[in-house]
């Protein structure tokens, strides 16, 4: 595993345990760079988990705003009229 996946690995691991924490800090306080590099990386594992031809998130998570939808993919939170990412 290269050194910079273990590094991305620890900064997800702070930014999302640390919302889990329920302290006041939730997903919508993650910082702009990490919701962009690790919703490019969930995207691209959702799809990688989809029938060919059906790889677009669906258009409802589309409008979602970055962190609530990387917060979705995690399994982080759910939103109303969208099933379970199934992130795992």
């Amino acid at each position: 595993m290269p050194m910079s996946d273990i590094v991305f690995l620890r900064w997800r691991e702070v930014e999302v345990h640390h919302a889990d924490l329920g302290c006041g800090f939730t997903f919508a306080d993650w910082s702009s760079d990490y919701v962009r590099y690790e919703l490019d990386r969930q995207v691209m594992l959702w799809r990688s988990r989809r029938s060919l031809g059906l790889t677009t998130l669906p258009e409802q998570a589309l409008k979602l705003d970055p962190n609530t939808r990387l917060a979705w993919l995690l399994g982080r939170c759910t939103v109303d009229g969208l099933p379970k990412a199934d992130p795992f």
